[in-house]
């Protein structure tokens, strides 16, 4: 009875659709495979596979509506292949419609793969499945990329190096996957495993990936902010930029004027700062 008191009063980071109104379609994506990277790790060790299986049984029907007694991985796939009503509660969904739209999802994949794991079997070829997630959803993080490098071949690997990946995820889940319903359980099995290591750098932003895209018609309209750009230039910038990446030198001074230009209001004085963040409400509005 006190394990179910517990559970239904637990934060969650998908408890209600209005809660997700913080997180960038990006954002989702990232939390989402965030979410299967443990459950990888996990399944590795047998004591775990219990929680590992309740929980893919828990993830495992076709995400099409929203459950509030679902898991967050549930709903984290309803709001990636979810229609205008579910991209319209996260943030700026002008964006997120627009991220969703350059993004290939791998739905029938990572269904597989829950359902492996459901059934207490071993997925298929996992590797592929995560790097088709990789792809699909744009996710460039290099720490990301070697921890899902690791853990296929995680059983082979020294005790120190599984330690090493295990702390670096933990940093990762702090940090995107504080409120989820899986923190409390992978934080329980570091603890246990005594897989947290004191040697390894904490490099996770803690910031928001804005779904920063400019596909098709609507790039042409820098052209009324830039001399003949180079749009192949600004692509580079605002991937770099939506990746965390540093930009190339000449991304940079293609995009430079438009940072200028922020300055220039910046520097006029509040009046012209205000009326900035009025023109830019109105248009996240018109998406």
């Amino acid at each position: 009875m006190m394990d179910f008191i517990k559970e239904i009063s637990e934060a969650r980071m998908t408890r209600d659709q209005q809660n997700m109104t913080s997180l960038t379609y990006s954002d989702v994506g990232e939390r989402m495979y965030l979410t299967l990277l443990c459950l990888e790790v996990m399944r590795h060790y047998p004591n775990y596979t219990p929680f590992v299986r309740n929980y893919a049984k828990k993830s495992q029907s076709v995400a099409k509506t929203f459950k509030v007694g679902a898991t967050d991985l549930h709903n984290f796939l309803y709001f990636l292949q979810g229609d205008e009503q579910a991209i319209g509660k996260l943030k700026n969904p002008g964006a997120a419609k627009r991220q969703q739209a350059m993004s290939a999802l791998p739905i029938k994949d990572i269904m597989s793969y829950i359902t492996s794991l459901a059934n207490g079997n071993s997925p298929t070829f996992p590797q592929q499945t995560f790097i088709r997630i990789e792809n699909g959803l744009h996710i460039n993080n290099k720490d990301y990329k070697i921890i899902r490098r690791y853990l296929s071949r995680f059983r082979d690997e020294h005790s120190s190096i599984q330690t090493n990946v295990v702390t670096k995820l933990l940093f990762a889940v702090r940090s995107k996957l504080r409120s989820s319903d899986i923190i409390d359980d992978f934080e329980q099995f570091v603890s246990k495993r005594d897989l947290e290591s004191n040697k390894v750098t904490d490099t996770e932003p803690v910031i928001s990936t804005p779904d920063i895209s400019a596909p098709g018609s609507s790039i042409i309209y820098y052209a009324r902010l830039l001399h003949k750009p180079s749009y192949a230039l600004l692509n580079g910038f605002l991937n770099a930029a939506r990746n965390r990446r540093i930009p190339t030198m000449k991304q940079l001074e293609t995009y430079l004027p438009i940072i200028q230009m922020i300055d220039d209001i910046v520097k006029a004085g509040p009046a012209y700062v205000n009326m900035l963040k009025v023109v830019h409400k109105r248009a996240k509005n018109q998406d």
